[in-house]
């Protein structure tokens, strides 16, 4: 089974964040219920190869915590948290 490693890090709303390579990041203007704190704050997401290295941001970082860490798989996107 080919899968790649989905990592999505929520930044606090005050880092100075840039994307790098295959990463993408959006700014949280409609947290999910539960979550409104997270308002203003930025996610950077990145799929990684297993035993690969991947930079996905560079720039001022004031705080982060992991949002979403999971194994998908290619051929079907089926998705096992870790």
């Amino acid at each position: 089974m080919e899968y790649a490693i989905h990592v999505s890090i929520l930044f606090d709303y005050d880092s100075q964040v840039v994307p790098l390579g295959l990463a993408t990041a959006y700014r949280v203007d409609e947290p999910e219920v539960g979550k409104e704190d997270d308002i203003g704050k930025y996610v950077v997401e990145v799929d990684v190869a297993p035993l690969a290295t991947e930079l996905f941001v560079e720039g001022r970082v004031t705080g982060w915590t992991v949002d979403t860490l999971e194994a998908r798989t290619a051929a079907n996107e089926q998705e096992f948290r870790l």
